[in-house]
């Protein structure tokens, strides 16, 4: 993970939050955060993939998509 893709700490207790990968099908995958702490979750992400080939750049692309979902915060706030 870049530097610039790491999760924010969880917006209600402050925990580290991880990123999870769980395989739903053969070929779709759901990538979301959730906070190690008190476990809360954001909505996730669904990716599919038609080739073998395609399944990295799927990939990439729904982990950036989950990473600024977690990270999406309603308005800026100190914990």
């Amino acid at each position: 993970m870049d530097k610039d893709e790491l999760l924010r700490p969880c917006p209600f207790c402050g925990g580290k939050a991880t990123l999870i990968a769980s395989k739903k099908f053969a070929d779709v995958f759901s990538l979301y955060g959730e906070c190690n702490k008190c476990h809360a979750r954001c909505d996730g992400i669904c990716a599919a993939f038609d080739k073998e080939d395609q399944f990295v750049e799927k990939f990439e692309n729904a982990k950036s998509e989950a990473i600024k979902i977690w990270n999406r915060r309603t308005k800026e706030v100190t914990l």
